[in-house]
């Protein structure tokens, strides 16, 4: 069993490369969103937008993030490596945002009524803990 941070009971902290982030479970975006800055810093190949393809986003506050690529990124939970393309902005807090298309995708699934998070169609669950309790465990199926 692995153990991963949670906190108010939206964000997991994951592993990208050997760097810890944070990454809020947002259901409320359509993308998944990490910030330029932490793409540099753990250099990651990010590749600009073609010319057809939307250059901005909206923030649910209505300001406008700028888009500087996308980038292909290997986020580790515990021993389960999920590989997603990310869209690279320059302007955002947090860092990095799970938005649907990585929960759909993953098959995640949110329980909040038992405090249950599940993805990889069920390969690994973990149970969500409140912001006082900062260890949100992983379980493996075994196959």
């Amino acid at each position: 069993m692995s153990s991963l941070s949670i906190e108010d009971n939206n964000y997991l902290i994951g592993r990208i490369g050997r760097q810890s982030v944070r990454c809020l479970i947002d259901t409320g975006s359509g993308y998944s969103i990490i910030k330029q800055s932490i793409a540099s810093k753990l250099k990651l190949k990010v590749k600009p937008p073609d010319y057809d393809q939307r250059n901005e986003l909206y923030a649910a506050n209505g300001s406008v993030l700028h888009i500087s690529g996308f980038a292909e990124v290997v986020v580790h939970f515990g021993t389960h490596s999920i590989l997603h393309e990310f869209t690279v902005v320059t302007n955002i807090d947090p860092h990095v945002l799970l938005g649907v298309d990585f929960l759909k995708e993953n098959g995640m699934i949110l329980d909040y009524s038992n405090s249950i998070v599940t993805f990889a169609q069920g390969i690994a669950c973990a149970p969500i803990f409140n912001h006082s309790k900062k260890v949100l465990l992983i379980k493996a199926k075994l196959i």
